[in-house]
């Protein structure tokens, strides 16, 4: 059987916080994110990290986003799956190039949706 992973996050990660927020703001965007990922996943990683995975993000917004900073947006997401003991780390030969969208949202309905699916080695 090949481990699978599907959950959601309420509200809506900064993008291109870098350039807009200062050290400590930044900061907390990135421990806020990474800590509710490392939440939403307790109880549900594999037995190891997976070495090899597919992994899909989605935004639901009111407005849509340019590619680069809907990519963005996911950063610490992706880094919480690590921290989580999900995927061994979040490098492309781990990973590959992850699958990000955009969907159309209702104001106050903001969220990202994450899944996971482990890949055999090879």
């Amino acid at each position: 059987m090949t481990y699978s992973l599907s959950f959601e996050l309420p509200g809506l990660p900064k993008m291109n916080s870098s350039d807009r927020l200062n050290r400590w703001a930044s900061i907390k965007e990135r421990d806020k994110w990474r800590e509710a990922t490392i939440l939403a996943c307790k109880g549900k990683a594999p037995i190891e990290p997976l070495k090899r995975a597919r992994v899909w993000f989605t935004r639901h917004s009111t407005t849509e986003p340019d590619f680069t900073n809907l990519v963005q947006g996911f950063k610490h997401v992706e880094d919480g799956l690590v921290d989580a003991g999900i995927i061994v780390d979040d490098k492309p030969s781990i990973i590959g190039q992850p699958t990000v969208t955009w969907v159309k949202a209702s104001p106050r309905h903001g969220k990202v949706t994450v899944r996971v699916e482990g890949m055999q080695d090879g």
